[in-house]
């Protein structure tokens, strides 16, 4: 097979991949009393608290899951989901402000600052190339 074959094959198969995580809508959040799904898109951030999380839905009160932030990391889609420190996680669809510094910090649309670590700031930066 020549290099430019195999390219468009693992082209094709990574699209593949994306289509069926743009797919998924649901998530289940393990609760102390069971799960709780939520629509993915209402998923404003998430905040590590220990090996817990705490996931922030909009218009509703936070929930602390236990689920780990790297287990969330590994199942939202890279599309709309953006690790931005070693503690958060972002849904850029819910980002108001990028505000300039170091790192910087961004303002989601809950009013919430959430520090952008300078080792995530290209990662950030890169989800709104187009």
């Amino acid at each position: 097979m020549r290099p430019e074959e195999r390219n468009i094959r693992i082209k094709s198969l990574l699209n593949n991949f994306k289509k069926e995580n743009a797919a998924i809508r649901k998530i289940g959040l393990p609760t102390a009393d069971g799960f709780q799904f939520e629509d993915i898109n209402n998923i404003m951030h998430i905040q590590a608290e220990g090996s817990y999380t705490n996931v922030f839905i909009e218009g509703k009160k936070k929930e602390l899951v236990s689920k780990s932030l790297k287990e969330f990391e590994d199942i939202l889609p890279t599309i709309i989901f953006c690790r931005i420190h070693h503690s958060h996680i972002v849904n850029i669809n819910f980002i108001k402000k990028y505000y300039k510094g170091r790192g910087g910090y961004v303002e989601m649309v809950d009013k919430t600052t959430i520090e952008v670590s300078i080792r995530k700031k290209n990662d950030f930066f890169e989800k709104f190339r187009h």
